[in-house]
């Protein structure tokens, strides 16, 4: 661990080198830190960063990622060069996985709970009928459904 005298924490001396670059003259902008440029033009760490990695200017549709979604951590072992279409689905695979984990017995409103679910998996195995197994536990079929395919109630096993 590398130590600015701002009190910033690097993993590398490469990121601290890259941190102290822009120490004292930064700003935040929608969680990025950012410098003003000698034209006055707003200049992001993490495309600089990512720049002087490459050796070369971004170019147009070149994006750059925190791989620990942490805007602040501009260490280059941080970074990581993408495209938007790319970055977009990333961000939307990530949070699709956290909707499934949370869904049922997490958010506190279902009818079910962890007890009925496992009654419910043991229903596939006798091969009962998504519409017959809804009207057992009053619930939507459309409930019974995503639990048999494994969307929902992902952590109840039998």
């Amino acid at each position: 661990m590398f130590i600015c005298e701002c009190g910033r924490v690097c993993k590398s001396k490469n990121g601290l080198g890259y941190h102290k670059r822009f120490c004292g003259n930064l700003g935040i902008d929608n969680g990025y830190q950012y410098r003003i440029g000698q034209l006055g033009e707003t200049l992001y760490i993490h495309r600089e960063v990512m720049e002087q990695k490459l050796g070369r200017k971004l170019r147009p549709g070149e994006l750059v990622h925190h791989k620990d979604e942490n805007k602040l951590n501009n260490d280059p072992d941080n970074l990581e060069l993408t495209f938007r279409n790319i970055h977009i689905k990333t961000h939307m695979d990530k949070l699709n996985n956290n909707r499934t984990q949370i869904r049922g017995s997490k958010i506190g409103i279902s009818k079910l709970d962890d007890e009925k679910v496992k009654q419910i998996k043991l229903l596939f195995v006798e091969e009962k009928n998504n519409c017959e197994i809804a009207r057992m536990f009053k619930v939507n079929e459309a409930t019974i459904r995503a639990i048999r395919k494994g969307k929902n109630w992902t952590h109840v096993t039998i």
